[in-house]
């Protein structure tokens, strides 16, 4: 059995059956077993699968079978919506939340050994939101949200000059009152999740872009990104890192291409 056939395995049996996942792959062998599960759903390369015993066993057979997880360009899992674990790269790399309980043989094989990071006690959508507020730590930032999360609205109503239209779409300062706010506010109600929209701007100038609750991002690469940024959400296309170019005429335009990372 190869390492990435355990990890996959490994990964399944630490989750409950009440799990969901949502899979890529273009490898035919693998999509029609996909189509024999119950409670799935599958729109073209991407599937919704319920993590069922029978299903998780099935998928198990099917990769020891034909080491097909090496044919999986992305693979989520979600406990009641909430992201809990992302791999990439065929299952060579993986993000996992801490509020999944990890035996001492899956720390010893995939954490130790980097295959695997373990987010802090919280989801990975909830730490990425956390971690774009700390590392734009800048003056005069100026924030755009689109959620009908009541409780994020409620919190956003509190900030100084804050305007909500609709109970919708919120306009505010972004500073470290406002931040510590949001961020509690996140860490009680996963209200990252319910994000449409949010931008974080400076002078007019977009420096971060998130769309559908956190699980897509753009960010300007002037930033100095961790190891650890870099290997949980530019890795795993969580968030796509973009370069300012200055045209003539001192107008600033933005390219919106991935820039290369090195580590």
């Amino acid at each position: 059995m190869t390492i990435t056939q355990e990890f996959f395995i490994s990964v399944m049996q630490a989750v409950d059956n009440n799990f969901s996942c949502n899979l890529m792959t273009s490898d035919d062998r693998l999509i029609n077993t996909i189509k024999q599960l119950n409670d799935t759903r599958i729109y073209d390369y991407y599937s919704d699968i319920s993590l069922s015993t029978e299903n998780k066993d099935a998928l198990i057979s099917h990769v020891l079978a034909f080491n097909s997880e090496r044919h999986i360009s992305r693979f989520e899992i979600f406990n009641d919506n909430h992201l809990v674990f992302i791999s990439y790269n065929g299952f060579e790399k993986g993000v996992i939340s801490s509020i999944i309980p990890l035996s001492e043989d899956f720390i010893d094989k995939f954490v130790k050994t980097k295959m695997c990071r373990v987010t802090d006690k919280m989801t990975i959508t909830q730490n990425f939101f956390i971690d774009v507020l700390n590392l734009i730590n800048e003056e005069n930032l100026y924030c755009e949200s689109q959620s009908s999360d009541d409780n994020l609205i409620k919190a956003i109503q509190r900030f100084d000059k804050a305007v909500v239209i609709g109970n919708y779409s919120a306009y505010f300062t972004l500073n470290d009152d406002s931040k510590k706010i949001l961020i509690d506010t996140v860490v009680q109600y996963h209200s990252e999740e319910n994000m449409a929209y949010f931008e974080i701007k400076k002078e007019g100038i977009p420096l971060f872009l998130a769309y559908d609750g956190f699980e897509i991002a753009e960010i300007a690469g002037d930033f100095q990104f961790s190891d650890r940024f870099i290997e949980e959400y530019i890795r795993t296309d969580l968030c796509i890192v973009w370069k300012k170019i200055i045209y003539l005429n001192d107008q600033l335009k933005y390219n919106i291409q991935p820039v290369r990372i090195k580590m």
